[in-house]
């Protein structure tokens, strides 16, 4: 787990899609048309349309109950779209019989971990701040996961696992609580606080997909933690938790042929890597494998099927670097780019669902570490607001010709200020998309050099073997 401290909660900040806000509220039946139109529009993802039916709201007649209900779904749709300071607003100004505690505090919690996400540390602080009174056990754990997460972004890493240390109880935020304080524990060198921890996580009954990978990742952390510690008994077991349909089932394959390894059971460990092998070769557990095998073969005295598998290597080596170059051209020309922001910045799709919307092809595999990313999300959340932006005001501009009551004067004048405001944005989005572009380009020539690397030991091992044969 090589990742800056800062970076070390960024699962449990992303188990929760802020953008894709489902609010606690129970809003019960509606008298009016238009604010169960604006609940719709919101449970469709529609957040702009939803604002818009509910600003009209604010100029109709409505009962008073109506009244709270419009503010705080305006609020939830304002904080789903990205407004935050406009969410934030309209909360302060919602009388305070108008919310519980617990529905006040979460919608603080959802702001917080927002303006956390967009990379505002000081507006994280002043939401998370106003958070008080009583809490349920899983918002009280949700809470000091955000506060960690914010002491690590200072540098105060010391206090950060204080705080994470007063953790109790058990609830699914509180399982993303101890995985990271495992995490953080392991890397500066504290494993059997570490072990305690993680051990929590790895023995988790929670049934939601988010729970099951930390189960698994943590096994395998674990797993390589005690191979570290010379415990290759309990690594193995550790390994053998981790389903073999689980995401984190390659690093845990290779994890088990390391072990059986140090155990000196080579048949074992090529069992292992076999399996591993037959798997995906953009994974680099899987590219580990594949030069193993012939390495063990050698450990066997199999020394001809030893060359045969130096040469499969090589060549499934060859073949992701040729389809690493071509995705590396993809960028450069701008065609892999606008693959992963076109698909993923749809104009009918205001929620950011990034494992929904990510394209699947032959290339954007690459991109799955990057997209794992704090840095590339952001960076993708902004494009993506800054293309709804555009696409917007065009709609208005095409609104405003179709007015019957206003003159040509009117109309060109808020044209063309709409125009402007297209032209900055535009600019902006540009800017933006140029950037991921550089995101994209570095995590391919990263996994270029490294192909390239591996070719470089394959080749050296297989000569190894020449000279062998050479020399009997």
């Amino acid at each position: 787990m090589r990742r800056t401290l800062a970076s070390a909660l960024v699962l449990l900040l992303q188990s929760a899609s802020v953008l894709a806000v489902e609010t606690p509220v129970k809003w019960g039946e509606l008298k009016s048309p238009y604010l169960r139109e604006a609940l719709y529009d919101f449970a469709q993802n529609k957040y702009f349309s939803a604002i818009g039916h509910l600003l009209a709201e604010r100029w109709r007649p409505a009962l008073k109950p109506e009244k709270s209900k419009t503010e705080l779904m305006l609020a939830y749709s304002y904080l789903a779209y990205g407004m935050h300071a406009d969410a934030a607003t309209v909360l302060q100004q919602l009388p305070q019989d108008a919310l519980t505690d617990e529905l006040r505090n979460q919608f603080l919690i959802e702001l917080a971990m927002a303006r956390y996400q967009r990379g505002d540390l000081l507006g994280t602080i002043k939401a998370a701040q106003k958070i008080s009174g009583d809490m349920s056990t899983p918002l009280r754990h949700r809470k000091i996961g955000l506060d960690a997460s914010v002491l690590l972004q200072q540098k105060q890493t010391d206090q950060a696992l204080a705080l994470l240390r007063t953790l109790k109880g058990d609830s699914e935020w509180a399982i993303f609580g101890y995985y990271n304080l495992g995490v953080i524990l392991l890397r500066d060198g504290h494993r059997a606080e570490a072990e305690t921890w993680l051990n929590k996580v790895g023995n988790n009954s929670y049934s939601d997909p988010e729970s099951r990978a930390l189960r698994d990742r943590a096994n395998y952390i674990l797993g390589f933690s005690a191979l570290k510690a010379q415990a290759a008994l309990q690594a193995k077991n550790y390994f053998q938790q981790v389903p073999l349909d689980s995401p984190f089932s390659n690093r845990a394959l290779w994890g088990v042929g390391l072990t059986f390894q140090t155990l000196k059971e080579p048949k074992q460990a090529l069992a292992a890597w076999l399996e591993l092998a037959k798997r995906n070769a953009a994974d680099r557990s899987v590219l580990d494998g594949l030069v193993a095998i012939p390495y063990v073969y050698a450990q066997l005295g199999a020394y001809d099927q030893s060359v045969k598998q130096y040469r499969i290597a090589l060549e499934t080596i060859q073949t992701e670097i040729k389809h690493v170059e071509a995705a590396i051209e993809q960028v450069r020309i701008g065609g892999m780019l606008n693959v992963i922001v076109d698909n993923i910045t749809q104009a009918h799709s205001e929620a950011f669902n990034e494992y929904q919307n990510f394209p699947v092809g032959p290339e954007s595999r690459y991109f799955a570490g990057l997209y794992e990313s704090h840095t590339f999300q952001t960076a993708l959340r902004n494009y993506r607001d800054l293309r709804l932006m555009e696409q917007q005001l065009q709609r208005w501009a095409s609104a405003i010709y179709s007015m019957e009551n206003a003159s040509d004067t009117f109309k060109k004048v808020y044209v063309d200020q709409i125009a402007a405001k297209q032209t900055k944005l535009v600019t902006a989005a540009a800017e933006m998309k140029q950037y991921i572009g550089k995101l994209a380009m570095a995590e391919l020539e990263n996994r270029l050099a490294r192909l390239r690397g591996y070719t470089t030991d394959a080749l050296f091992k297989l000569g190894q073997m020449y000279d062998r044969e050479s020399n009997r």
